[in-house]
Formats: structure tokens, sequence, C-alpha cells
């Protein structure tokens, strides 16, 4: 097959990645999760900065440290009025930022999938396949499976069947990958109708409406 449609899924939360630690007033290792607060500290020329956590269980704070002692002036501007601002989305971004250490722990929101075609509104012609390009910018830990049968709207082990029938394959990659968390980015082809299950794979792929979230 030489021609795909490029298909993109974004995978998104509706909370940020909490973080495992140990909780002092628990007494063992509670998850963390950020309130979207900053804490600022000034010496002189220089900042601090914070961002603050608390436990889920007993609301104990603890501030992660997002910079120590960084001249102002080589603070970009708009980063420097996120800080005071409290800005949610930027807090957000250094949430995901931290969760990438071995103590963080996936969001507990809801997990949603974006979909785009590129160009826009492109149709699938007859014999065409689908390159379908999975993002997860917000480190969501979340199985490759999961996020296929969520996406398609069909169990985990129709996607299995999918992938032993090959109508669905990883660009460089195995079976394995189906029960390995979502990289920051994976490819599949879909060469298949999908017609095995009755529905049309493709075109699920394709439409947004069809997809949860």
């Amino acid at each position: 097959m030489s021609s795909y449609v490029n298909v993109f899924w974004t995978i998104a939360s509706t909370k940020t990645p909490s973080i495992n630690r140990p909780c002092g007033r628990c007494g063992v290792v509670r998850p963390f999760s950020s309130t979207g607060k900053f804490r600022l500290n000034a010496n002189g020329s220089r900042l601090d900065a914070w961002l603050i956590y608390r436990c889920l269980q007993c609301q104990k704070r603890w501030n992660r440290t997002v910079f120590e002692r960084k001249p102002v002036g080589s603070i970009p501007a708009d980063q420097l009025l996120a800080l005071q601002e409290n800005d949610t989305r930027f807090a957000a971004e250094v949430a995901r930022q931290c969760s990438q250490s071995s103590s963080a722990t996936g969001p507990e929101g809801e997990l949603r999938i974006m979909a785009e075609t590129r160009p826009p509104h492109q149709h699938l012609s007859e014999g065409e396949g689908i390159k379908l390009t999975v993002r997860n910018p917000s480190c969501c830990r979340a199985r490759l499976d999961q996020i296929l049968a969520k996406g398609l709207g069909l169990s985990r082990k129709d996607v299995v069947d999918l992938f032993k029938a090959g109508e669905i394959c990883v660009v460089g990659g195995g079976k394995k990958a189906l029960k390995r968390p979502v990289p920051d980015s994976i490819e599949l082809i879909v060469q298949g109708s999908g017609l095995l299950f009755r529905v049309d794979i493709r075109a699920r792929l394709m439409a947004p409406a069809m997809l949860p979230g």
C-alpha cells in the first residue's frame, strides 16, 4: 500500500499526574496532587519558585522546586507573569514535566482522545490506508490497547484480534507495544477495514464525533 491518510490522536486528561512521596503527616507514601498554585521567593535579583502540591489523603502541603536562585532577568516575561498569576495552563505544564520522575502516577481524571486528519476533512479513497499517530503530551499512563479500545469503541480483545489479523500494526514494533504505556508519540498503520467486527475501523479512526471526549 503506497498511500496513507494521516490521522492524529492526542490523549488528554481532565487532571494532571500526581506524585507519590512520603507524607510526614500520614507516615506512609501518598499521592500528592498539584494545587495549580506557585510559591515565589525573591532574593535580590534572583528568584525561587515552587509548585505547591497537597497530599490527597490529609492535604499536607509539599512545595516542588521549579527553579532556585534564577536571575529574574533570565526569566521570559510571559513565564514570570504566569508564575505571579498562578496561570492554570502553565501550572499544568509544570506538573506534567514533574511527572517524568519514576514516582509519578498517571492522571486520575477521565482520559479523552482528540482526533484530526491532515489535511483537514481529507476523504479516504478505496484501497487507501491510514497512518495513525497517537500523541501523549500529558504523559498519561495508559496502555496502547486501552487507548485503541477506547477510541474505536471496541474491547481490548477485539483490538488484539485486529493485530493478529494484520489489520493494525505498530511501526517499528510488535504486539508487545499493545501492553506498554503510550510514549510521547507512536505510529500505527491501519491496513484493513475492520469488517471482521462489522464496523468500519477506518471510519472510526477519522471521525472525531465518534471518539470519546
